[in-house]
C-alpha cells in the first residue's frame, strides 16, 4: 500500500517512520500470514514494526494466507493467550 493520501497508506508506509502508529498508547500485536497476498516479504515487514515501535509484539502464522484459514484456532489461542500475557 503506497498512496499517502488514504490512511493504511500512511499507517503500513514501512520505509518512512510509522508516525501514526508510533503515536498509540497501547501495547500491539501485529500478526502477518506467511503467504498473504497483500503484504510482500511480512517477516521482514514485522521486523521493521518491532524495530521502530516500542511496545511491538510480532507473530508470523506459518503457512496460511491472509485470512489465516485451516489456523483459525491457533490464532485465536494467540491472541488470547497474548492478551493475558500483557494484563501484567
Amino acid at each position: 500500500i503506497s498512496d499517502q493520501n488514504k490512511i493504511e497508506g500512511r499507517l503500513f508506509h514501512y520505509p518512512g517512520e510509522l508516525s501514526e502508529i508510533k503515536e498509540l498508547n497501547c501495547r500491539i500485536l501485529a500478526i502477518f500470514t506467511e503467504n498473504t497476498q497483500y503484504q510482500e516479504k511480512p517477516a521482514e515487514k514485522l521486523e521493521l514494526l518491532k524495530a521502530k515501535l516500542k511496545n511491538c509484539d510480532t507473530r508470523l502464522i506459518q503457512g496460511t494466507s491472509h485470512w489465516f484459514a485451516g489456523h483459525e484456532q491457533e490464532t485465536g489461542k494467540l491472541i488470547a493467550d497474548w492478551i493475558e500475557q500483557t494484563r501484567g
